[in-house]
């Protein structure tokens, strides 16, 4: 069941007033307010007449246990409202008892109204889950590499375990060229592997061979090269033709 208590907040809330505002006030007993225990009752009296005081109210729930505050809520057009905080009865054993006795005055005919009296309800806090922290870039890529060549590994010797991955073969085929993550005992399998290489992802890998072979033939060995440049540039020209060579057959 809908609570009055929401239905009463979004009313004020609607009229643009929330307890203070041009055409309401927010009244509580004693200037100061005492801080709310985890043993208070917090209330909600609802559908109150418009001559209801806060010493209306005090007398209706001193019953219950000490009044520690009362706020009146008030907006033109919306439904009065008001939140009663009761500290635990003395005569009452538990929290429970002294909202057993408040509860009772539920439907209770005050003032010329049937008031509502309900718990109040408190707004859960949305618990912030805590989350693994991110793995770094380098520490995914390093994951990459290991699934990448165990991939390979079981291609070649245990090919009745082994599963076609995807993520793997991509993998491979986008640093077929770096020799610090492919080297070359696993490029040697990684020549056999791509023999079977068909379709688009065949016909990817075969286009990216000849573009880096056809760009190495136009620069040639320009003697502005760094030496290490140079030696790359060279490494990955190497591989590339071994590819083609591979994907011609």
């Amino acid at each position: 069941v809908g609570s009055m208590e929401n239905d009463a907040a979004s009313q004020v809330k609607q009229s643009g007033v929330h307890a203070k505002g041009k055409h309401g006030t927010e009244q509580g007993t004693g200037s100061k307010q005492k801080k709310k225990k985890k043993n208070d009752v917090v209330l909600y009296v609802g559908n109150l007449d418009e001559n209801v005081t806060e010493k209306h109210l005090h007398k209706l729930f001193s019953h219950c246990g000490y009044i520690l505050n009362i706020t009146m809520h008030e907006a033109e057009g919306a439904q009065r409202f008001a939140h009663v905080t009761i500290k635990k009865n003395r005569k009452a054993s538990t929290k429970e008892d002294t909202s057993k006795l408040a509860l009772a005055l539920d439907g209770t005919d005050f003032e010329g109204k049937a008031i509502k009296v309900e718990l109040r309800e408190k707004k859960k806090k949305k618990k912030k889950k805590k989350t693994d922290s991110k793995q770094p870039a380098t520490s995914v890529t390093k994951n990459k590499l290991q699934d990448g060549l165990k991939y390979l590994d079981l291609w070649e010797n245990d090919k009745k375990n082994w599963k076609f991955k995807k993520n793997s073969q991509n993998y491979l085929l986008g640093n077929c060229y770096d020799r610090s993550k492919i080297k070359k005992t696993h490029f040697k399998i990684f020549l056999k592997y791509i023999v079977a290489l068909s379709g688009v992802s065949g016909e990817r890998t075969r286009k990216e061979a000849e573009d880096i072979v056809r760009e190495f033939d136009q620069k040639g060995d320009t003697a502005d090269k760094e030496k290490k440049d140079k030696k790359a540039s060279k490494l990955k020209y190497n591989r590339a033709v071994k590819i083609l060579e591979v994907l011609s057959n």
